[in-house]
This record gives structure tokens, sequence and C-alpha cells, in this order.
């Protein structure tokens, strides 16, 4: 499996872009690209950083309530499957995926939109969960998909931190007096995505073989 990972993180006080492992990012291109230099992606990366910053001045609420971090994540994996069983191939297919997650908090890092309400179970998890993204970069659909699902998020985000805060109004000292979220200092870091080839035919015949064992034992339906 090859996977790359293109992570955004902002908050009020600054830019922070920290890709996950095997990943790139950052968000200027590089000033040159020498034989063996890192070459950073330009497309996807600044859509992603036009819509956050676009989201963090402009998203606001009636009550004037707006967030202070917006975190986009995309996750691109690539996967190559090959199975068989009785000495014949039943898969061999190459499968890609492209998607993004979204992290939104409104109020401020000592309380914010995650917190846990009073006899309703655990806090809201922070993230969108997977959101599908364009394969090939085209603009106007990863442009359109982050401010509608941003958007979204937001405004169900205002909505349970103005019940957060209604909840809080009875005085009912809480056990767990921490913060909601954590300050740290903005980091930037960039690597090239792994690149890993097989060779299917030869995975092909392996598989065959190895799987064509099984044949020998009447009893061995499927291996």
């Amino acid at each position: 499996m090859k996977k790359q990972a293109f992570q955004l993180l902002a908050i009020l006080a600054g830019m922070l872009i920290c890709p996950a492992p095997q990943a790139l990012g950052d968000v200027a291109p590089p000033a040159s690209e020498k034989a063996g230099e890192l070459v950073r992606p330009q497309s996807i990366i600044t859509f992603l950083q036009d819509e956050l910053d676009y989201s963090i001045k402009n998203l606001v609420a009636e009550d004037g309530t707006k967030p202070y971090y917006i975190g986009y994540s995309v996750y691109d994996d690539q996967t190559s499957m090959i199975s068989a069983t009785l000495g014949a191939v039943v898969q061999d297919q190459v499968q890609r995926d492209r998607n993004l997650n979204i992290d939104l908090r409104v109020g401020s890092y000592e309380l914010d939109n995650t917190r846990q309400l009073r006899g309703r179970g655990e806090g809201q998890a922070s993230g969108s969960g997977n959101i599908a993204l364009a394969l090939d970069d085209n603009e106007h659909s990863i442009r359109h998909l982050l401010w509608y699902h941003t958007d979204k998020i937001f405004r169900e985000a205002a909505k349970r931190y103005e019940r957060i805060k209604t909840d809080l109004k009875v005085k009912v000292e809480e056990e767990d007096k921490s913060d909601d979220f954590s300050r740290e200092e903005p980091k930037v870091h960039y690597e090239a995505p792994a690149e890993i080839e097989i060779d299917r035919p030869a995975w092909i015949g392996r598989l065959r073989k190895l799987s064509a064992i099984a044949g020998e034992y009447p009893r061995v339906y499927s291996s």
C-alpha cells in the first residue's frame, strides 16, 4: 500500500502545516528544483490553504461565534490487492481513494464545542470522518466541497457550543477541569511519499502456486 497524507492545521495565532508520516506538506513551492530536491505539491495544498484562510476569517454565526481552530487532513491511499484460491486468481485490482477530514472548533482552548454535555455520554470526537475528495485535483470540485462541508460543520459546532454554555450555567462543579484543547507551536515538515512498487506477474504466479497446494486435499474447498 502506498499512502500519502496532506494535513493543514490552523489557529488564529498562525498557520500550522503538519503532514502525517510518509507525507508531503507545506504551502509555498520550492525556490528551485535541483536534482534530488524534494518537490512539494502546489495544487491541492494551495486549495486547502486558500479555503482554510477564507473560512477562518469569514465564518461567523449570528451571535458572533467564530471558529478558533480549523484543521484539514487529506489522505490519499493507493492499494494493490491480489488473491488466489486453489491455484486460480480470484482478485487482481488496484484502488485509489482520497478522503478529507475536517476538525473545526468554536469557543476557546479552555472551552469549545467538543466539551461533554452533562448526562449525555462522552464529549464530541473531533473530526468530520471521511469525506470523499476528487482524485484529479479538480479545483472547482475541491474548493466547493471544502467550503460546503466546512460551513456545515461550523454551523453544527456553533449550535453545540451554545448548548454547552447553557449546560454550564447549571451550578454544578465539573470533575474534569482541564482545557478542551492544548496550545502548540506551529511546525512545518515535508518529505517525499513512499514509493512502493510490486512485481504483479511474479506475485500472481506465487499465489497461484501456493494456493494450489490445497488442491491436493479433496476435503479442502478453499485456500
